[in-house]
């Protein structure tokens, strides 16, 4: 991924949000190739290289992210039901739980039971997080709540979104007020905004912008002061709604089509403008940036940056005051105004690569090393556990032990199928003795006994009784002792 860098002095307002950390779009198929990449711009030069990238999930594409108000964590949404968070490096800290798809209520559920569409950190609680599915749920998420198996976080509170009959109708956005504590509010997928105040005691019943777009809504997002609330839907249009008063829109800035379900919209810092990206058909068109005031749905301004591509997404930073956007062609577009901007991408854009060491690439000679010996490498000091397995003990898992060897004969033997062929020459040669004579049948006295009279003078002459029937004469020989 590359990103690119643009002055833009036309309007003090060509600013925009950065969260340091985007999804990018695969670069041949145009879809989310589901890769998470984590940019600092303290370490980075005009090379503009990631110093991480994290698969959250492996084989879902990642739909939404958003860093924590103290910036040390990040959550991260995927197409699956399992949003996560993050540390800074990368590292997961935290999986959310797999709600019951069998149970009929949502509410009863502890977690999303379809792919989620969307999520965002509370922006004033540090443990708190919102997230919103295809299941017709926002659910919010103390990260120091109850888990359950497997340490899965538990979701702390549902709120349902319904159509005009009813039923259930699949959440597409969500976001918090900037305060975090007035309003939590959710974009439908019938065109529907429903609002939800917590801590007025009104989370059960919402309430309703009904016909806010024609399709569904892809984005919802507050201004800076909390009052307005601007909303993108799949009829290419961004409506702006006085939060206070939500009978008709403020104002409506047409033209602004989209083929991506997560197209949105981003406020200025001041709460003065809004900046929204086009799509086009691939190879045909150009996607733009447009930037509008409140006071016209004309675009005060309009920059093709995508030739040929899509805008996907605009970031705005409120610190930064610099603007990036994603195309569906790979890259990222930063713009920034270097005099009115802060940081950011000042801070690469005159930083050359550090310039190779030619010592670096001269060879050294073996001889000129000498021989190096390490201690560690000695057989004493080796890990046993880094030892080359036995034969047919590549597979054996920690404790388990190794199975014995089939018996040589019977069933389930090695040679049962074999003609009764056998591996040792002993066992073959004592197999070929027993078939002439059998030994187990034989008396040994009686074969020693055919032997008798047959010796040659001098040589030894074999006993005619045996030990035992001589230990039994003298036996009864003392017994008729005793008995006179």
């Amino acid at each position: 991924m590359e990103i690119q860098y643009f002055s833009a002095h036309k309007s003090s307002e060509i600013v925009a949000r950065l969260l340091l950390l985007l999804f990018r779009l695969s670069q041949n198929s145009g879809a989310l190739d589901y890769k998470v990449k984590l940019w600092d711009f303290g370490g980075m030069d005009q090379r503009h290289k990631a110093f991480k990238e994290i698969e959250p999930q492996a084989g879902y594409a990642v739909l939404a992210l958003s860093f924590s108000p103290t910036g040390d964590r990040f959550l991260a949404a995927t197409s699956s039901v399992q949003p996560a968070v993050f540390d800074k490096e990368g590292r997961e800290l935290l999986r959310f739980v797999r709600g019951d798809m069998y149970l009929a209520d949502s509410a009863n559920t502890k977690g999303h039971t379809h792919p989620v569409t969307g999520a965002a950190w509370n922006p004033s609680a540090s443990d708190q997080v919102l997230s919103c599915s295809s299941d017709g749920t926002l659910r919010t998420w103390d990260l120091n709540g109850p888990t359950a198996l497997e340490d899965r976080l538990v979701c702390k509170q549902v709120f349902k979104l319904k159509d005009a009959r009813g039923k259930r109708v699949g959440a597409t956005a969500c976001a918090h007020d900037p305060d975090g504590c007035d309003y939590i509010v959710g974009g439908a997928a019938d065109g529907s905004i429903h609002f939800w105040a917590p801590n007025k005691g009104s989370a059960a019943r919402p309430d309703l912008i009904r016909s806010a777009h024609s399709g569904g809504v892809t984005s919802v997002v507050f201004s800076p002061s909390g009052r307005q609330l601007a909303s993108r839907g799949d009829d290419s249009c961004v409506r702006v709604w006085d939060v206070r008063k939500k009978s008709e829109p403020l104002q409506v800035f047409p033209d602004l089509e989209s083929f991506f379900e997560t197209s949105n919209v981003a406020w200025s810092p001041s709460g003065r403008h809004l900046v929204a990206g086009t799509s086009v058909r691939k190879g045909a068109g150009t996607g733009a940036l447009k930037f509008f005031g409140l006071e016209s749905p004309a675009p005060v301004l309009e920059l093709g940056i995508a030739p040929g591509a899509s805008v996907v997404q605009v970031c705005w930073h409120s610190k930064l005051n610099q603007v990036l956007a994603s195309t569906s062609a790979g890259p990222l577009r930063l713009f920034y105004d270097p005099l009115l901007s802060r940081h950011g991408a000042l801070l690469t854009a005159s930083r050359t690569p550090r310039r190779k060491d030619p010592m670096d690439y001269i060879p050294v000679a073996p001889q000129a090393v000498g021989v190096i010996i390490n201690p560690h490498a000695l057989p004493m000091f080796r890990d046993p556990s880094q030892k080359r397995p036995r034969r047919g003990e590549e597979d054996l898992k920690p404790g388990e032990l190794r199975r014995p060897g089939k018996p040589v004969n019977g069933p389930g033997s090695q040679t049962e199928s074999v003609s009764r062929a056998r591996h040792h020459f002993t066992e073959m040669f004592m197999e070929g003795r027993l078939k002439t004579s059998n030994l187990r049948d034989q008396d040994s006295r009686v074969e020693l006994l055919k032997y008798a009279g047959r010796e040659k003078p001098g040589e030894r002459v074999l006993a005619e009784t045996t030990m035992e029937q001589d230990k039994e004469d003298a036996e009864s020989a003392a017994k008729k002792a005793r008995g006179r």
